[in-house]
């Protein structure tokens, strides 16, 4: 038993779930995932990384409620957003930048 606790003490609790974010999966041979994939190796000269990110984004939504693929992409460290000293180099955001610019006009075929 943990300090400060006495057994027998009467507990309840209640959750309120006041939303809901379920988690999303774009195929590969998406033409989004397609179009960012060329744009990152484009604009880096490396392979795109495909794999999760924690946390959400309206992204989320956009999938869920208009099945419309979404590729979840950005700059920096993909652990940092969403903590209170939130940052990213303005070297990876120059470069996310190129890379949405990139994937736009691929995915719309220019």
């Amino acid at each position: 038993m943990r300090p400060g606790l006495s057994e027998g003490l009467p507990f309840s609790a209640e959750i309120d779930v006041f939303e809901d974010r379920p988690w999303t999966k774009t195929e590969r041979d998406e033409p989004i995932v397609q179009a960012v994939a060329k744009a990152y190796r484009l604009v880096t000269g490396k392979e795109p990384v495909y794999n999760g990110v924690p946390g959400a984004t309206d992204g989320t939504f956009i999938k869920a409620w208009a099945n419309v693929p979404i590729v979840t992409t950005g700059a920096g460290d993909r652990m940092v957003p969403h903590q209170k000293d939130e940052w990213v180099d303005i070297d990876q955001l120059v470069e996310a930048t190129k890379i949405f610019a990139v994937s736009i006009l691929e995915f719309l075929g220019e």
